[in-house]
C-alpha cells in the first residue's frame, strides 16, 4: 500500500465516530510520512477510539511524517491501550521527541507497547521519552523496545529516571540493546526501587559491558520490587565475574514473592565459583516454582547447582542449559 492507498482508508475510517478499538498492520509497505498523517488525522476523529494498534515498520516515515502523525495522536483524549511499531523508520530525535510531546496528553492511557528500534534515536531524543515517562503516571503496563539504536548511559539513564516516577507499573518489559554501559545498568536498578507495585519484569541488556558492580545495582534495585512475582533477566555477553553472579543471587534470594525466574547469564566471566554461589542464594527463594538457567559451567558444578535448587519444596521445573 502506497500513501494514496492509505489516504482512501483514512477518509473511510474518519467517518467511523463511533469506533473504540482499532488495529491495523501496515509494515513493509511505502505509506511514507504523508500517509501516516493522514491516518492520524481520520483516527483523531474517532472520539471514543480507546484501544489503538499501529504497525507502521519498515515504510520510511522519517521524523517529519513521525512529527505529523503524532501531532494528531495528541487529541486521542479517551485512549487507554496504545501498540505502536516505528522500527526501522529513521524517525530519529526529532521523530521520538514529538512521540513523547503526544503521549503526555493521552492522560487515560494505562497500557503500552513501543516498538522503536533501529531509528537512529540518540541520547537527546531518550532524555526527551524519559521526560514524558514522568508525566504517564497512570500506567500499569510498558512494553518498550529500543534495541540498535545510538543510545549510552546518558540517554539510557534520563530515561530510567523518568520511568522512576511511573510508580503504578504492575507489568514491565525493557528490550534495551544498546551500549548504556555499567552507568546505564546502575541507575536503571535505582529507577527501580520506586516500583513497589510490579510484578512481572523482563529486562534485556545482552552486551552493554555490565560489570560485577553495575549487576550489583540492578540487582539491588530489583530486590526492592517487593511483590514482583515473575521475573526474566538477559544478561548475556557482558562483564559479570563470580562477584556478580554471587550478589545477584543475594539479591534475587530477596524476592520473597518470586514463583518463576529465567537467566540468560552466558558468556559472562561468572566461573564455577559463581556457578555455586548463585545457586545457593538461588534455593532461599522458598516460593520458586519455575527456574530457567542459561549459563556456562562444568559438569560437575552443573551437578552441584541443580542439587541445591532442587531443594526448593515448590520447584516444579527446572531448566539449566550448559552453554560453550
Amino acid at each position: 500500500m502506497d500513501s494514496q492507498g492509505l489516504s482512501n482508508l483514512s477518509f473511510g475510517l474518519a467517518k467511523c465516530a463511533n469506533l473504540q478499538t482499532f488495529t491495523v498492520d501496515l509494515s513493509q509497505n511505502i505509506i511514507g510520512g504523508f500517509g501516516a498523517s493522514d491516518l492520524g488525522s481520520a483516527l483523531a476523529k474517532c472520539l471514543n477510539l480507546s484501544n489503538l494498534t499501529l504497525k507502521f515498520n519498515c515504510n520510511s516515515i522519517g521524523s517529519q511524517g513521525t512529527q505529523a502523525f503524532c501531532s494528531q495522536l495528541a487529541k486521542f483524549n479517551n485512549l487507554s491501550n496504545l501498540t505502536l511499531n516505528l522500527n526501522e523508520n529513521s524517525i530519529s530525535d526529532k521523530g521520538v521527541s514529538e512521540l513523547g510531546f503526544s503521549l503526555t496528553k493521552c492522560a487515560k492511557l494505562q497500557i503500552l507497547t513501543l516498538f522503536l528500534e533501529q531509528n537512529l534515536i540518540g541520547d537527546k531524543g531518550m532524555s526527551n521519552l524519559g521526560s514524558a515517562f514522568e508525566k504517564l503516571t497512570n500506567l500499569s503496563t510498558l512494553n518498550f523496545y529500543i534495541c540498535d539504536n545510538k543510545i549510552s548511559s546518558l540517554g539510557a539513564s534520563a530515561l530510567f529516571f523518568g520511568l522512576s516516577k511511573c510508580s503504578n507499573l504492575s507489568i514491565l518489559i525493557l528490550d534495551f540493546g544498546n551500549q548504556i554501559g555499567e552507568i546505564g545498568a546502575s541507575n536503571l536498578g535505582a529507577s527501580l526501587t520506586n516500583h513497589v507495585k510490579l510484578q512481572n519484569l523482563i529486562i534485556n541488556l545482552n552486551q552493554n559491558k555490565i560489570n560485577d558492580k553495575s549487576v550489583l545495582d540492578l540487582a539491588s534495585g530489583i530486590a526492592n520490587c517487593v511483590n514482583i512475582s515473575k521475573l526474566t533477566l538477559h544478561l548475556n555477553n557482558n562483564l559479570i565475574g563470580t562477584q556478580g553472579a554471587s550478589d545477584l543471587g543475594v539479591n534475587l534470594g530477596k524476592c520473597v514473592h518470586l514463583s518463576s525466574l529465567t537467566l540468560n547469564i552466558k558468556k559472562n566471566s561468572i566461573g564455577n565459583k559463581g556457578v555455586l554461589y548463585l545457586g545457593t542464594e538461588l534455593a532461599k527463594c522458598t516460593r520458586l516454582s519455575f527456574l530457567t538457567v542459561n549459563l556456562q559451567y562444568k559438569e560437575s558444578f552443573g551437578l552441584k547447582l541443580k542439587g541445591k535448587v532442587k531443594k526448593m519444596k515448590r520447584l516444579v521445573e527446572i531448566i539449566i542449559v550448559k552453554e560453550y
